[in-house]
Formats: C-alpha cells, sequence, structure tokens
C-alpha cells in the first residue's frame, strides 16, 4: 500500500501488510500525515474494501468506512476511481511496477 503526492509523483509512504484492510489503510494515512508534517487535501483511491464500503444498509444507502470516516474526520476529500478503469489511478499504477 503506497500513498503519492499527485504534483510530485514522490511515494510519501509505503507499507507492506500481510492483509489489505482498513484499519492498515488508516495507520498508514496517519504515518503519512506524520511524516510529512501536512495533510492532504484530496485522496484518490480505488474502490478496494479497504478503502470503500459498497455495501448497502436495510435503507438501501450506502455506509461510509472506516477508512472514509476517518478521511471526514480529518477533513480529507475522497475520490476514487471509476470501476475496471485503471488509467484514473495510473500514477498509483504505474509506481506499484517499478
Amino acid at each position: 500500500m503506497t500513498f503519492i503526492d499527485d504534483r510530485s509523483r514522490r511515494i510519501i509512504i509505503a507499507g507492506e501488510f500481510s492483509n489489505a484492510n482498513e484499519e492498515n489503510a488508516i495507520f498508514l494515512l496517519h504515518q503519512a500525515i506524520l511524516t510529512n508534517e501536512v495533510s492532504p487535501y484530496i485522496l484518490l483511491s480505488d474502490k478496494g474494501t479497504q478503502f470503500y464500503n459498497s455495501k448497502k444498509n436495510k435503507k438501501g444507502e450506502r455506509t461510509l468506512s472506516l477508512f472514509e470516516q476517518e478521511l471526514e474526520e480529518l477533513g480529507i476529500e475522497f475520490w476514487t476511481s471509476r470501476r475496471n478503469h485503471p488509467q484514473t489511478n495510473g500514477k498509483q499504477e504505474r509506481c506499484l511496477e517499478a
């Protein structure tokens, strides 16, 4: 899991975990903020289960994941890429290949 600055394409922080889950994503987000002493305005991600909750409640409404709730508390806007469209998240995908 990595966080990349879109403007500079610099990897802000990266972590290797045995599984991708919300707790690890939140931990790495906080580490990125502490290490770089700045909080992002917008975070772009795919709709992985560690970031995005696609399940709906009994009312048919999508509930926020723990990661989305954490972003909301930190005042960070959350954008997601379209399904099956890796080009939207291309900089991230490219950095992972290197």
